[in-house]
């Protein structure tokens, strides 16, 4: 018998709200079975991607940083993130909001000090 807290009804339901784009049912409850499954990086990757397609962009970049830290071998997480990220900074960069745009080249290097477009538009940054 399911309880109403159990692990299987929860993903359930949250399968069951996505497929019928009860989208807003399924973030009510991720966000309720993360409570008590902290450190459930697949959940938090459906969560994360819920976020982006509801527009919730700073959140699905936390969630993404979450699972970063948990799991950094996650290359959907890693990819996901440093996408968005990238997305944010040349937006914000061409926006003239530079000290956002800053925040978000930093962000990227933290993760991927590799990354030359964000080496760039850092460094570009900083010395304006």
């Amino acid at each position: 018998m399911l309880r109403p807290e159990s692990k299987a009804l929860q993903d359930y339901l949250i399968f069951a709200y996505l497929k019928t784009g009860k989208d807003m049912l399924a973030l009510r409850e991720m966000e309720k079975a993360l409570k008590r499954r902290t450190g459930d990086t697949l959940l938090m990757m459906q969560l994360a991607r819920l976020y982006e397609k509801l527009g919730k962009i700073d959140r699905a970049i936390s969630v993404y940083r979450q699972v970063m830290i948990l799991s950094p071998s996650s290359n959907v997480a890693k990819n996901k993130l440093s996408i968005l990220l990238l997305h944010l900074a040349m937006e914000k960069e061409k926006n003239g909001q530079y000290k956002e745009a800053l925040k978000y080249y930093k962000m990227i290097l933290e993760f991927f000090p590799e990354n030359e477009v964000a080496q760039d538009g850092y460094l570009r940054l900083r010395l304006k």
